[in-house]
């Protein structure tokens, strides 16, 4: 049935995203922490990437994005990596993945 075809065709697309091998590196067990949404404080007011995976002095953000691409989302994670930087961060890593296009950008 319809439903069935549909629940089928998000799980390949799902799986085919999980295989992109950046993308697979997001969801892996290899992080000692994950947050998800939570805010980076700045003085003139707050961020929120949508992933941000840490390894000790490391740390990745990822924005999650499902609409075309934006040159501002470029701007938008440098920022993030910006913030994490300045919170002590030594090693950042950003990118904007557009989920629908299985597309990451490096920032």
């Amino acid at each position: 049935n319809k439903e069935d075809n549909e629940i089928e065709a998000l799980k390949s697309k799902i799986e085919a995203s999980l295989a992109n091998p950046t993308v697979h590196e997001w969801f892996s067990e290899e992080w000692d922490d994950v947050k998800c949404e939570v805010d980076i404080l700045d003085k003139a007011k707050s961020r929120r990437p949508d992933r941000v995976m840490i390894n000790g002095n490391k740390a990745t953000v990822v924005d999650f994005k499902f609409g075309k691409e934006y040159e501002g989302y470029l701007h938008q994670v440098e920022e993030y990596i910006s913030l994490l930087k300045q919170m002590g961060f030594t090693d950042v890593e950003g990118y904007i993945w557009y989920v629908y296009n299985n597309k990451t950008i490096k920032c």
